[in-house]
């Protein structure tokens, strides 16, 4: 069987950029139509050309769909998949081999760029074509083979170039499926075992159609038996990208890293960005190769080319040395004739993508055509069998090859270095070295990675025969060891320096964990349960001849039964005979050892006996009776407890009250942390001793369990209904937050894990107010009287805009800022809101009192503008939503150059008002100087039909007399007050 051999086209340079409205998605050669002059030659030069040459009796129509991201993603539609297609049909329609009896047509597809909606967008495609370009997403090639396998039609067969997947090439399975080129991960395969780079990692950009890649290429390297260490699903953003490399650095032994995404040559900024950074993270160093997956979809040109982003970017440049950039080997061609004939004198720059695209097409005519030679009925299964093993020659085009191009850092030119044969798969030297940044290539893997029928583990390793001796003796043993009580040893796992024992999951946790939640209500009958399973396992392990040496509760899982079982058992022995450097175990880990291994020196952690199993034994006891951790009633550091069990006398032990247990079992903890080893008890003597502790009476874990579950169903009710209504408050406490933080759509829009977009409001009234003065009452205040002042004057206010259709934007010291029409327009009912509001707020100043300072007035000014605005969340960490544009600074404006306890309002604003015809009364204050507007005519508001509360008389301001600050005079009064009464506290200290 002969391997598949394609043939690949790529564009010349000489093709540039279109006009920026051109749309290559639905591009269609310009028709330029003749003069009626010559409109009646070329009719009759038609009419006498289907005279003279034959035509088909029956002309079988075949449309061949181009299903990709054309219109999604604007560098598959650099691609111009409808010229390519109109260029490629016209060729093989001129082609009377090709086109006999058949006429070719093609239609362009738009697949959406995510994936959930993509195989919803093909199932549409159903009757749009007779073969399929595609898809490009490999995320959904198995459902689409599927889809095109149960279409009852003349002929649905894929010919895609972005699936990856091997089970595809199963033909009972998938029968209309024919790849148009081998698999891109059989090119890295061959690159792999060429340079024996076996640790992999894999990076995708943030767009459905790469990361369906990414996860397709691992699973396609691991079906190989290739250890894929990382696959990561990049962040398009410098704090993404960052996180990604930095993962990828901690991976040290990956060799070589895929890239899923647009290559930087094409103008892929999530890839420019990546490289970019890995040069600033110092790790372009020779440790690493990166290899762009996409440009083995495509022939990118090489020869006399420069691409502008290594040109214009000498860090990219720099950082594109550890980078191997394999692609399609395709002659260099010319389109002209096909081109001249269909485009005229239009210019194109175009993605090598096109040239995929145009011999995805000619080999699907060669596919036909060979179908029709057999005399076979035109069906899909019937095409993708013929395209198997199919080898043609295409004029101007060149069988396919793969070529390793590289730079050496310093050119921007790629050139040349290894040739891949896919017919014979083989990797050629062309005679260039790559050149490896620092002069370093990445270390070779072990060969076993690359030996058919050997399992890796990662190299070769020395092993004493003692230690493999006890360590095989060990796993034996446990693996037939089967008790009630006694958690079974299922395997083990030792790969990337994990050395983990594998045991059965039990759901309720640790022994530890039971004692602790005080949720579990536990009485006398259910605990001794517990404490006779842990006997019993005990019992059978020491029957075998097994110290367990880190008895505990934490080493005593209970599983969905409620059964006790332990585990963790044996495990030092292991330990020692590997050889394992000692961890000193935290001071609490020990309190459960015995004392007398507690005074070996150097690593009691790795000493057991069944006499210290039996202390161990004891102090769970503890545990359970007590219902807390060991020695729970000393007040005493685990440091200090440690220290009193090594240096007797006196003795020391935990105390614990007859009031907790049976007197019977309190006898039996004390007998087994007996100082003296040998005086213990066995675990035989210690069940007999247990199984009368309830005098006669069989400890019948089903009743137990039955109570306790009784119990715990009751409790767990409440505590559910309790949390619910907890979990309920805290929730609305948590919306209510927000919504006075945020406008309620946008902390909706947070809350679901949206995005908030700027929005832009056409017209919305902006109010702006500060107190007069504030500097100078600040200066003459303690803190806190200041923000008495400021909390009692904005409760105020608060209270005012909520009977108004207003949004409070934010408050900074003493400015106070409200917009009308934003978040929810309102036509231009905001001018009005705006206005009245003011008018009360106004209204409530006049009253207004200081605590500290009463007869001191609180004068404000206010400003109002109404124009258009950009509003829009800002930061992360306590986003804010906030305004932008010229009408918040006119407005800001306004307010600075308004006086005292008067509505300082812009005609913009008084137009709207005029326009509503409320009623609303403004005088004309003249042409006034506004900061950064020039010279305006501007206008105070002071009432309103029907508006009868009172408002503050503004003062008169006196030549030489500022209208921003307090008069000296007005606080004369306050300063007097508060020097006495500094000066009645000194005498009173004094006193």
């Amino acid at each position: 069987m002969r391997s598949q051999r394609r043939a690949f086209i790529i564009l010349p340079q000489t093709w540039k950029q279109t006009a920026p409205d051109v749309d290559p998605t639905s591009f269609r050669p310009p028709v330029t139509l003749p003069p009626w002059s010559l409109l009646h030659g070329l009719l009759g030069f038609l009419l006498a050309s289907l005279c003279l040459f034959p035509c088909p009796a029956q002309a079988t129509w075949f449309q061949v769909g181009v299903v990709g991201p054309w219109g999604c993603d604007p560098l598959f539609a650099k691609a111009l998949p409808s010229v390519a297609a109109q260029l490629a049909v016209n060729r093989i329609n001129r082609d009377a081999s090709l086109s006999y009896a058949v006429t070719f047509d093609y239609a362009v597809l738009q697949e959406p760029c995510e994936t959930s909606r993509g195989l919803e967008a093909f199932m549409g495609f159903h009757t749009k074509a007779s073969a399929y370009i595609g898809p490009a997403n490999p995320g959904y090639c198995d459902a689409a083979s599927m889809l095109s396998k149960g279409w009852n039609k003349v002929s649905d067969p894929l010919f895609p170039w972005g699936c990856v997947g091997y089970e595809l090439d199963d033909v009972r399975s998938h029968p209309t499926f024919a790849r148009s080129m081998p698999r891109p991960t059989s090119v890295l395969l061959n690159i792999i075992n060429y340079f024996r780079w076996a640790h992999i990692g894999i990076i995708s950009s943030s767009e459905d159609i790469w990361v369906d890649t990414a996860t397709k290429v691992a699973d396609s390297l691991r079906s190989h038996g290739l250890p894929v260490r990382l696959v990561s699903f990049m962040e398009n953003t410098p704090h993404g990208i960052r996180r990604t490399l930095t993962k990828l650095r901690k991976m040290g032994e990956i060799r070589i890293v895929v890239l899923c995404m647009h290559s930087a040559l094409i103008g892929g900024e999530a890839q420019k960005l990546l490289l970019e950074t890995a040069y600033d993270m110092q790790m372009i160093d020779g440790s690493l190769v990166f290899i762009p997956y996409d440009t083995l979809l495509y022939s990118l040109p090489y020869r006399n080319v420069s691409y502008p982003a290594l040109k214009s970017n000498s860090k990219l440049l720099r950082a594109y040395d550890a980078v191997l950039t394999v692609t399609i080997d395709s002659p260099q061609v010319s389109f002209y004739e096909d081109a001249t004939e269909q485009v005229c004198s239009c210019v194109l720059q175009v993605s090598p993508l096109f040239g995929t695209i145009y011999s995805s097409i000619l080999f699907t005519a060669h596919a036909v055509h060979r179908v029709r030679q057999s005399g076979e009925w035109m069906s899909g299964g019937n095409l993708a069998r013929h395209t198997r093993n199919l080898t043609f020659q295409v004029p101007r085009a060149a069988l396919l090859d793969y070529l390793i191009l590289d730079t050496d850092g310093l050119s921007w030119e790629l050139k040349p270095t290894y040739r891949i044969d896919m017919e014979v798969g083989m990797v050629r030297y062309l005679g260039r070295e790559i050149h490896f940044p620092r002069g370093y290539r990445p270390r070779k893997d072990s060969s076993c990675w690359f030996t058919p029928g050997v399992i890796c583990s990662g190299g070769e390793e020395s092993v004493h025969a003692r230690c493999f001796e006890i360590y095989l003796s060990f796993f034996l043993q446990m693996k037939d060891m089967r008790h009630e009580n006694v958690n079974p040893f299922l395997g083990f796992f030792h790969d990337c320096c994990v050395f983990a024992i594998v045991t059965e999951f039990c759901s309720r946790g640790s022994l530890e964990d039971l004692l602790l939640n005080d949720d579990v209500k536990l009485d006398w009958m259910f605990k001794s349960s517990l404490v006779l399973d842990l006997i019993k396992g005990m019992k059978y392990l020491h029957h075998r001849g097994v110290s367990h040496s880190r008895l505990k509760s934490r080493n005593c899982v209970v599983d969905g039964r409620f059964v006790l079982k332990v585990t963790d058992y044996g495990y030092n022995e292991v330990l020692e005979a590997q050889r394992f450097p000692y961890i000193e175990p935290p001071v609490d880990e020990l309190l459960w050892t015995a004392p007398e291994i507690l005074r070996i020196p150097g690593q009691p952690g790795l000493h057991g006996s069944l006499p210290g199993d039996v202390y161990s034994f004891g102090i769970v006891m503890q545990e359970v009776v007590m219902r807390g951790p060991p020695f729970c009633m000393m007040d005493l550091s685990a440091a200090d407890i440690i220290e009193k069990l090594r240096k007797p006398p006196p003795l020391f032990r935990p105390v614990v009250s007859q009031d907790c247990a049976p007197l019977e079992c309190i006898q039996l903890m004390k007998q087994c942390w007996t100082e003296q080893p040998d005086k213990r008890p066995g675990f035989d003597e210690i069940f007999d001793q247990f199984k009368n502790i309830n005098k006669g009476k069989k400890t019948n874990i089903i009743d137990s369990m039955l109570r306790m579950l009784e119990q715990y169903s009751s409790n767990l009710e409440e505590l559910i209904r309790e949390r619910t209504e907890e979990l309920e408050i805290e929730k609305q406490k948590t919306e209510k937050l927000l919504t006075q933080m945020l406008p309620p759509s946008v902390a909706e829009a947070l809350k679901v894990g949206g995005t908030v977009e700027p929005e832009h409001f056409d017209s919305v009234t902006i109010y702006f107010s500060d107190i007069v003065g504030f500097t100078t009452i600040s200066a003459n205040s303690e803190p806190i009287e200041v923000v008495d002042l400021l909390n009692d004057l904005y409760t105020v206010f608060d209270a005012i805009i909520g009977n108004h259709d207003v949004y409070k934007v934010e408050t900074i010291g003493d400015a106070y800022m409200v917009a009308s029409g934003l978040p929810v327009p309102n036509d231009n009912r905001h001018a009005a809101e705006i206005a009245n509001m003011a008018l009360d707020i106004l209204s409530a100043v006049g009253t207004f009192k200081m605590r500290h300072m009463p007869d001191v007035p609180v004068r404000i000014r206010i400003g109002l503008h109404t124009g258009p605005c950009v509003a829009g969340v800002v930061g992360l960490t306590m986003p804010r939503y906030c305004l932008f544009g010229d009408t918040v600074t006119t407005a800001s404006r306004m307010e600075s150059g308004g006086m005292p306890y008067r509505i300082h309002v812009h005609q913009s604003t008084v137009k709207v008002l005029r326009e509503l015809n409320l009623g609303y009364k403004v005088e004309l204050r003249g042409r006034t100087d506004v900061k950064g507007k020039g010279i305006e005519e501007t206008y105070w508001l002071v009432g309103r039909d029907g508006f009868t509360k009172p408002l503050p008389v503004p003062p008169e301001v006196k030549p030489g007399q500022s209208a921003h600050g307090l008069q000296l005079a007005e606080i004369a009064q306050y300063k007097k007050r508060k020097v006495a009464t500094q000066q009645e506290q000194l005498a009173k200290k004094k006193n």
